[in-house]
């Protein structure tokens, strides 16, 4: 009965303990940094105090009458003991377990998950409030094999050592990566880094990889299309675009060749022209290829076929807006706009949502979230579209 207890009693603790702090954010990188010690007191504080009202609610439960529940006060002060000291260890250990790399010969596969990178702005803000499903879709998506598997083991090392470090404050860091070691022997080791802004930049070795730009643009993986329906979006109103067999091929390796030459803080500052959906007959997959301005060979086939690659939300007809203020995620007030220069200048200062996909290298303000009413041309009516706020404006 009382090793069941002190078992219950100490995992229970430890469990709630863990919570807390998870949710908190109290934890920090290093057990000597300031925000490691507050994990530590908060996590001995709490678990021992979970863990002595789950030790009463048992004597509570199996006592008969049900009277004197503090019969076991050396007992209490174990568990207390036990719970603090653990606690207090794990702190300790984290580092050398986190900053732990398996060998590669020992790896099937690597996958990353580094977020704010080829997401939409609202995936992002998901991830931020730790939606671990999403990180887990992502995971499976971005699995490395072969040469990314290579670039990305030796940038996950630099970040690792650099957390363990304590190099990366919390403040300094810009975003944070989820990765998963896939294992030889079917296990799978998972860890989340913060990420700081060099390392950040240093993630270029494993985005210009063939392998993580076929995972980041299903697109470019395929070998030939046939009976796909093209749609360019332009993030207000799609057109649909009539191409032959070859046509629909020349766009394929015009989009490869200009994905292949990209390199990953080309996309810095910049948002996408425009987005070409590609559906597949009968299963009805859809593949979005992102089109950027510097996409040279994309652009001037889109060009050729008739598509305006440089309309924005300012060309188009809008009749009103409406503009939301948000902080911490809560809504703070809504304006509308409806004069002519008003909505002029707010048409200026958005970004239709579809084009938000790089949150850290083409950040948007989302404190500012609005609702444009623009007119499709192709069919007179009007359309909302969904927008955030462009930084250096308004």
């Amino acid at each position: 009965e009382r090793s069941v207890e002190i078992i219950a009693s100490c995992f229970f603790g430890l469990w709630f303990g863990k919570l807390v702090v998870t949710l908190t954010g109290a934890a920090g990188n290093g057990f000597f940094e300031n925000g490691a010690a507050r994990g530590a007191v908060l996590l001995s504080g709490v678990g021992m105090i979970s863990a002595f009202l789950v030790h009463l609610f048992i004597e509570w439960l199996v006592l008969m009458p049900k009277k004197n529940v503090f019969r076991r006060k050396g007992q209490l002060a174990l568990e207390g003991a036990l719970v603090c000291s653990i606690a207090v260890l794990f702190m300790a250990v984290r580092n050398p377990f986190d900053s732990y790399i398996p060998e590669i010969s020992r790896t099937e596969s690597i996958s990353v998950s580094l977020a704010g990178i080829d997401m939409g702005q609202g995936e992002y803000e998901m991830i931020q409030t730790m939606d671990d499903y999403l990180t887990d879709v992502r995971l499976r998506r971005f699995g490395l094999e072969d040469e990314g598997k290579e670039e990305a083991l030796d940038w996950i090392g630099k970040v690792s050592r650099s957390a363990s470090a304590g190099e990366v404050k919390e403040e300094a860091a810009v975003t944070e990566v989820t990765v998963c070691f896939r294992m030889q022997d079917g296990g799978c080791r998972y860890r989340t880094y913060p990420v700081s802004r060099m390392l950040f930049a240093d993630f270029a070795g494993v985005y210009e990889t063939e392998e993580y730009k076929q995972k980041a643009y299903p697109l470019t993986a395929e070998k030939e299309l046939e009976k796909e329906r093209f749609t360019w979006c332009d993030g207000v109103a799609e057109t649909v675009m009539k191409l032959t067999k070859e046509e629909k091929n020349d766009f394929l390796a015009a989009y490869q060749y200009d994905v292949m030459k990209m390199e990953m803080m080309d996309m810095e500052g910049i948002f996408p022209s425009g987005i070409v959906r590609v559906q597949a007959e009968g299963r009805g997959v859809h593949s979005s290829a992102v089109v950027y301005p510097f996409f040279e060979r994309s652009i001037g086939f889109l060009k050729d076929h008739g598509i305006q690659t440089d309309k924005g939300l300012e060309e188009y007809e809008v009749a009103s807006i409406q503009v939301q203020k948000w902080a911490r995620n809560s809504q703070k007030g809504v304006d509308f706009y409806t004069e002519e220069k008003e909505v002029a200048a707010w048409t200026e200062s958005l970004v239709p949502e579809e084009l938000c996909v790089q949150p850290i290298l083409c950040p948007v303000d989302a404190s500012v979230r609005a609702e444009a009413e623009a007119e499709d041309e192709s069919t007179g009516s009007a359309v909302i579209v969904k927008c955030y706020g462009r930084y250096g404006k308004k």
